[in-house]
C-alpha cells in the first residue's frame, strides 16, 4: 500500500514494500514526476496511535493529519485526540512522556452521555431506583453511594478495557440495583414472602446484566457498579434493628464493607497505574460482549 510508510531495515523492507534511497519518509516522489506523495503523522485512535501517510488515507482512517511535523516522534496524539495536555516531560531527550495522568475522569465520564436517548434512559432508570431510596435514605447518603459506584463502576472498567472510549451512568444505575438489593436483604423479616420477592429482584439483575453483555455497552462498569453499589449501601444506608444480635450483625456488615471499598479501591488502581494488563484473564472480555453470532463483537474499541 504506497499510503503507508515508515523507517526499517533494507532487507526488513523486501517483499513488503518498496525501498526508498531519500532518507526522509515525509516526501515521496514517484517513478512519474507528476506525483509527489507528502507524508506525515496521523493521528489514528484512541491508544495515542501514530502513521505516517498521505493525507487522503489518514482523512480516510478518520485520523488527524499532522501538517507541521514530519516524524511521529515530533507530535503528541494523546494530547491531540484525547485532550490530554501538559504531558511535556522535564528531560530534553522526552519531549512527551508516554502515559497520562487524568483521574478525574472516573468523575467527570459519569455525567458524559452518548446522546439525547442515552441521557434520557439514565433518567428514566435513576427516577425508577433512586427516588424511593432517596426518601428513606436522604440525597447525602445517596449521592455517596452514587459516588462511589459510579468511580468504583469505571475504575474496574479502566482495568478490563482500557481502550474503549466509554461514557454515562451506568455504573451508579447498577449500583442502585445493589442498594435495592440490600435494603431486602436487611429488612426482609417484614416482606410479605420474602422469597418471591428475592426471585424477583435477582431475575431484575440477571437480565440487566445479560443486557450489558450486547456490543457497545460497557459491561465491566456494570458490574463493578454493582460490586460498589452493594457494599457502600452497607456502608452508608440506616437499617432497622431486631434485637442485639441482629444490631451487632449490621455493625460488622458496615466494618467489613467499609475494608472491602477500599481493598478493591487499592487494588483497581495499582492494576490500573501499574500492572497495566489483565492477561491472567483473557476469557474475562466476555463478560463485557458475549458474541452471539459472527463478528458481533468485531472492532468493539471505539477507535476515533
Amino acid at each position: 500500500n504506497r499510503n503507508w510508510v515508515g523507517y526499517t531495515s533494507l532487507s526488513a523492507c523486501q517483499g513488503y514494500g518498496r525501498a526508498l534511497s531519500s532518507s526522509n519518509c515525509s516526501v515521496y516522489t514517484d517513478a512519474n514526476p507528476m506525483y509527489t506523495h507528502k507524508f506525515r503523522p496521523c493521528c489514528t485512535n484512541v491508544t495515542g496511535g501514530c502513521i505516517l501517510t498521505s493525507q487522503e488515507h489518514c482523512l480516510f482512517l478518520k485520523g488527524l493529519w499532522q501538517e507541521n511535523s514530519e516524524t511521529c516522534s515530533q507530535v503528541n496524539c494523546l494530547s491531540q485526540i484525547c485532550g490530554m495536555n501538559q504531558l511535556q516531560s522535564k528531560s530534553k531527550n522526552t519531549p512527551y512522556i508516554a502515559e497520562a495522568n487524568q483521574g478525574y475522569r472516573l468523575v467527570t465520564a459519569l455525567f458524559v452521555h452518548a446522546g439525547v436517548l442515552h441521557l434520557l434512559i439514565m433518567i428514566v432508570a435513576q427516577l425508577i431506583l433512586g427516588s424511593q431510596i432517596e426518601r428513606t435514605a436522604g440525597w447525602f447518603r445517596i449521592m455517596l453511594i452514587y459516588l462511589t459506584s459510579g468511580i468504583g463502576g469505571n475504575l474496574i472498567s479502566s482495568v478490563f478495557v482500557p481502550y474503549e472510549a466509554t461514557c454515562g451512568a451506568g455504573g451508579p444505575v447498577y449500583g442502585l440495583l445493589g442498594v435495592v438489593l440490600v435494603e431486602f436483604l436487611q429488612s426482609y423479616q417484614v416482606v410479605i414472602k420474602p422469597g418471591i420477592e428475592l426471585l424477583k429482584l435477582l431475575t431484575a439483575i440477571i437480565l440487566s446484566l445479560f443486557i450489558g453483555t450486547l456490543p457497545y455497552l460497557d459491561n465491566f462498569a456494570n458490574i463493578g457498579g454493582i460490586v460498589f453499589g452493594v457494599l457502600s449501601a452497607y456502608l452508608f444506608l440506616p437499617y432497622i434493628t431486631f434485637g442485639k444480635f441482629d444490631y451487632g450483625r449490621k455493625v460488622f456488615q458496615i466494618i467489613v464493607a467499609f475494608l472491602l471499598i477500599v481493598f478493591l479501591f487499592i487494588v483497581g488502581f495499582v492494576a490500573f497505574y501499574i500492572v497495566q494488563g489483565t492477561d491472567w484473564c483473557k476469557n474475562c472480555y466476555y463478560l463485557n460482549c458475549i458474541p452471539y453470532s459472527n463478528n458481533m463483537c468485531h472492532n468493539h474499541f471505539i477507535n476515533l
